[in-house]
C-alpha cells in the first residue's frame, strides 16, 4: 500500500513511511550526478503533523557492469505543484546497503538505502503541505547511465517532476500523455499532532534572531536536550545562556531549533540574521 504508513499503537511519536512501490520494473527517468536532468517526487505532509527523515529507499537501474557510489539529495518546498524554494541538501551520501535485484532488459536493477540526517518536514496548522525529495547518482563508471524506477500503476501524490538543462521544473509527460511517479520509500518518524505540542507553549523569541534566541518552557516539562540543526541536517555547536542560546557565531540562515522532551520531539524553525 503506498503513502503514509503508521504504527497506531503510538498515537504521538511513531516510526512511519511515504512509499510508492514497483510495478515490475516498469520505466525509469534519467537522474544521474555525469547528467544534465533532476528528478524529484512529492511527499505530503498532514495537517498539524511532522515527518522527520532519516532514511531514504530507492530503486535506480544502471548498466550490468555498473555500481551506485553516492547520490546527490535536494529537499524542496512546494510551488505550485512543482519543486520550488531548496530548503536542504546533501552531497556525495554513500549507499548503507546496495540490492542488486536482478537484470531486466539488459540492465541492472539495485535497491538502495541510503541513511541521512535527520530533517523535518511540517505540516500548517491549517492545511496539508507538499515537498519534494531530488535525487541524482554516479555510478563507478563515471557515466551517465542511471535511472530513477517509475510507475504508472501508482501514483502517490503528484506525478515526478524533471528539471533538464536547469531549465526549469516540470511534470514529467511520456509525450502521450502518461505520467509517472518514482519507486521510492522515505523512512522516518511522524509527530501525529503538533497542535498537541503547541499546547505545551513553548515560547522561542524573537525569531529571526542576531544574538541570543530566548526560551521560556513550561515548569512540567523536563527537557532532556536541545539541538540545533542546519538546513543540511548537519549538527550545529550552540552556547546555552540562561534562558536560551547563543547563536552570534553561527552564519545567517534557516535552522532547526529540536527540543527532545520526555516522550516526544518539539521542532521549531529560527531564522539566524
Amino acid at each position: 500500500m503506498c503513502g503514509q504508513q503508521i504504527d497506531p499503537t503510538t498515537p504521538e511519536y511513531n516510526s512511519c513511511s511515504f512509499e510508492n512501490p514497483s510495478n515490475a520494473y516498469e520505466d525509469g527517468l534519467w537522474s544521474s550526478t555525469e547528467g544534465t536532468r533532476l528528478v524529484a517526487n512529492d511527499l505530503v505532509i498532514p495537517m498539524n503533523e511532522a515527518f522527520t527523515l532519516n532514511q531514504i529507499k530507492v530503486n535506480f537501474f544502471t548498466d550490468v557492469a555498473e555500481t551506485i557510489n553516492y547520490a546527490n539529495i535536494s529537499y524542496y518546498e512546494d510551488s505550485n505543484g512543482l519543486p520550488g524554494t531548496v530548503i536542504g541538501s546533501l552531497s556525495n551520501v554513500e549507499p548503507v546497503d546496495a540490492v542488486a535485484a536482478g537484470t531486466i532488459f539488459g540492465l541492472k536493477l539495485w535497491i538502495i538505502t541510503f541513511d541521512l540526517p535527520s530533517f523535518n518536514f511540517e505540516g500548517q496548522p491549517d492545511s496539508e503541505t507538499r515537498y519534494w525529495i531530488s535525487m541524482e547518482v554516479a555510478n563507478n563508471a563515471n557515466s551517465d547511465f542511471a535511472y530513477w524506477e517509475t510507475t504508472s500503476f501508482d501514483l502517490n501524490g503528484l506525478p515526478s517532476a524533471i528539471n533538464d538543462n536547469g531549465s526549469g521544473w516540470e511534470i514529467y509527460d511520456s509525450g502521450t500523455g502518461q505520467v509517472f511517479d518514482g519507486v521510492y520509500e522515505f523512512v522516518g518518524d511522524c509527530v501525529l499532532s503538533i497542535e498537541d505540542d503547541m499546547l505545551l507553549k513553548l515560547v522561542v523569541y524573537p525569531n529571526p534572531a542576531s544574538e541570543i534566541i530566548n526560551l521560556v518552557i513550561p515548569n512540567s516539562e523536563e527537557i532532556k536536550s536541545i539541538t540545533l540543526y542546519d538546513i543540511s541536517g548537519k549538527q550545529m555547536d550552540i552556547t546555552n545562556t540562561v534562558n536560551g542560546i547563543d547563536v552570534s557565531n553561527l552564519p545567517n540562515g534557516l535552522y532547526i531549533l529540536q527540543f527532545t522532551l520526555e516522550e516526544r520531539v518539539v521542532s521549531h524553525k529560527i531564522i539566524k540574521s
